[in-house]
């Protein structure tokens, strides 16, 4: 067959090579820079640049919208050619050919992070970790109140740590393959920056390998931070398949060489993301797959079966933070692999050939602990990236599974699982793989138990970081004239919190609510263990009452609504996962107790609006009331706003109204 394309070759940098040269100019389909390798000499890899390239016709023929904006990425890209020269590495195949002495922006985080760590600075920076010696910087960025970085060194860092001056990927040291598919996406999804204002801000300490903690999620911005992580694992990925193969060439060049290609890990899953639903996980997969530039997807129509729903009965009158979670198959029991080759996709792969693991924390946990006592766990033994995509959904199910999971993260596997040791690196060896595990976790808010995370069991010696936000305070979208009374406790610790408030309930509220003639008392408590105790003492008092819990039936549901709003029953018991699952918009309501304030700042004047839609003659003798304490700064922070908090909490009144 004749070339449909005519090429002209020129610029072969180093040497010329006149056979390459005959060779190339026989070839059908050759793309720009592609790299050849030099026979004489199996370290070097040259660049050869396509001046003249003759596009077939058929081509010419796309829509007008898309067309234009994927001009304009081909002009970035032609500027950033000579960028992606330099940030291919592609001849460093072990530690006498990578140059640590070019300026630190030039070094490619990844070979410096994972391949050729400074062996010396890894011991003593993985000592400082086990002693927990993070130094906090605080730091004003836009948008955000202050980003908190927490290093090892105030001046030695052990990572390299990228500068995003702009919205341009050119310092990304992305896969020439993953820069052409992410700007098309970008083109089409997002915006004409490669960039997006958030993408941007979180971009340098991703890339970096730094953990990072980003506590501003929505429904808004949710599908350009997982274009950005995909980004960012999917380049992983490629790179150290790229390190791997060609260090297999040079083995099977040199068999007699005495020098070490330690390139792997104990297995090949190097990328954990933990997800909510499947629904969640079809779009992760889906974005996987438009980045990825893979010519071919394996099982991708039984994927999409599996994973999606024929008829989507969501509520269109829910909120729309609501509608965006639960959209699509809302099943939280998954887990499957995928393995990426250079231009294959294949989904569903057996977890030890696969490169990425996608589940949740209850399909993952159920796997984990299969063989009862010896633990199915290897397949984590050698995770590099984890991700944590909507943190606040995960603790809505359970928390405790995810905290599960990261126990048994980066351990030493039990069995081999035809792993070749001559390859694993040292540090695997040593057991130290969970001092340089990159974690992601992005979530709505922050909570106690996702702080404790970020700060007790992340060791990532290259830093960590993340967001604190500024509030104005949820209690600003209360639009009516509703007596709102907040009254501080005084626990001596987190623990004591619990029996503090359960005395105060019973000695302060419960007596006014039995001795009060009005009827449409709901009393809302976030925790389910608060939720038993409560309504375990009603019982034994005999007091009348109803209650909406998570493991409530429709049909208990259904009951407990239509008494409580025809007066039968005086006490509603309503709990926050219920309002979260179900987002119901309950009538009859004249009182509010907040025996505990919500997580999330968007339910508290969802139930203040309970009382309005029972305010038929616009009389303002309704009323709620919060019980809170100092523990619960973060929570009352996100209700009453930033500038409120720290008077309510430290301040000498117990007692505050707002009107």
């Amino acid at each position: 067959m004749k070339a449909n394309k005519k090429i002209k070759v020129l610029n072969i940098t180093g040497k010329r090579h006149t056979s390459i040269n005959k060779k190339l100019q026989n070839l059908e389909h050759i793309k720009a820079k592609k790299k050849i390798k030099v026979e004489d000499d199996p370290t070097i890899f040259r660049t050869v640049k396509i001046t003249e390239l003759q596009k077939p016709k058929k081509q010419e023929q796309k829509s007008a919208e898309k067309t234009e904006n994927l001009k304009i990425y081909e002009n970035i890209e032609e500027k950033n050619k000579n960028i992606e020269l330099n940030n291919e590495v592609t001849s460093c195949s072990d530690s006498e050919n990578y140059n640590f002495n070019n300026k630190e922006n030039n070094i490619d985080p990844f070979y410096h992070h994972y391949q050729f760590p400074d062996e010396i600075k890894l011991k003593s920076f993985i000592e400082k970790a086990n002693e927990n010696k993070w130094i906090a910087k605080k730091t004003k960025i836009a948008k955000f109140e202050e980003l908190i970085q927490y290093k090892l060194s105030e001046s030695n860092n052990f990572g390299i740590e990228l500068k995003v001056i702009s919205s341009d990927t050119g310092n990304l040291k992305l896969k020439r393959k993953l820069r052409e598919s992410f700007f098309k996406y970008q083109a089409i999804y997002h915006t004409l920056n490669s960039l997006t204002n958030i993408q941007h801000i979180l971009a340098a300490p991703i890339f970096s390998y730094q953990d990072f903690l980003f506590t501003y999620l929505n429904y808004n911005n949710k599908k350009e931070v997982r274009v950005l992580y995909i980004l960012h694992i999917l380049n992983h990925i490629y790179k150290t398949r790229h390190y791997v193969l060609k260090n297999n060439e040079k083995i099977q060049r040199f068999q007699n060489s005495q020098i070490e290609y330690r390139d792997q890990g104990f297995t090949r899953p190097k990328i954990l993301i933990l997800l909510s639903t499947k629904n969640s996980c079809l779009e992760v997969v889906q974005t996987i797959i438009d980045i990825s530039g893979t010519e071919q997807q394996e099982n991708k129509k039984r994927f999409i079966n599996e994973y999606s729903i024929e008829i989507d009965n969501i509520n269109m009158s829910k909120p729309a933070d609501y509608k965006n979670l639960f959209i699509g198959n809302t099943d939280d029991m998954f887990r499957i692999g995928i393995k990426i080759t250079r231009k294959t996709l294949k989904i569903f792969s057996d977890f030890y050939n696969s490169d990425i693991i996608l589940a949740s924390p209850l399909g993952l946990r159920l796997l984990i602990d299969e063989k009862g006592k010896k633990k199915n766990r290897d397949y984590l033994s050698s995770i590099e990236i984890t991700i944590i995509d909507n943190a606040n959904a995960l603790q809505m199910q359970n928390w405790e599974h995810v905290s599960y999971i990261f126990d048994n993260l980066n351990l030493l596997p039990n069995e081999i699982h035809d792993c070749d040791f001559s390859r694993v690196r040292n540090w695997y060896l040593d057991g130290n793989s969970r001092f340089l595990r990159q974690t992601l976790i992005f979530s709505e808010y922050m909570t106690p138990e996702i702080n404790s995370l970020f700060m007790n069991s992340l060791f990532n010696i290259s830093g960590k970081n993340k967001i604190k936000q500024k509030y104005k305070g949820s209690i600003e979208d209360v639009r009516y004239k509703i007596q709102q009374i907040f009254l501080r406790l005084h626990p001596s610790d987190p623990s004591a919190d619990p029996d503090i408030k359960f005395s105060y309930f019973k000695a302060s509220i419960l007596p006014n609510i039995i001795r009060s003639k009005e009827n449409g008392f709901i009393i809302f408590i976030s925790s389910y263990f608060d939720f038993v105790r409560i309504r375990n003492y009603l019982n034994k008092e005999g007091t009348s009452f109803t209650f909406i819990s998570e493991y409530s039936s429709n049909s208990d549901v259904s009951k407990a609504r239509s008494y409580f709003n025809t007066r039968n029953k005086k006490i509603l018991l309503y709990t926050e996962r219920a309002h979260y699952y179900r987002r119901y918009n309950i009538k009859g309501a004249n009182t509010i107790i907040f025996y505990s304030l919500p997580e999330n700042p968007l339910f508290y004047p969802e139930l203040i609006r309970f009382m309005n839609d029972t305010n038929e003659n616009g009389n303002c003798n309704k009323q709620s009331k919060a019980l809170f304490s100092k523990w619960d700064a973060l929570k009352l922070e996100r209700i009453v706003g930033s500038n409120r908090v720290s008077l309510m909490c430290h301040g000498t009144n117990d007692k505050f109204e707002f009107l």
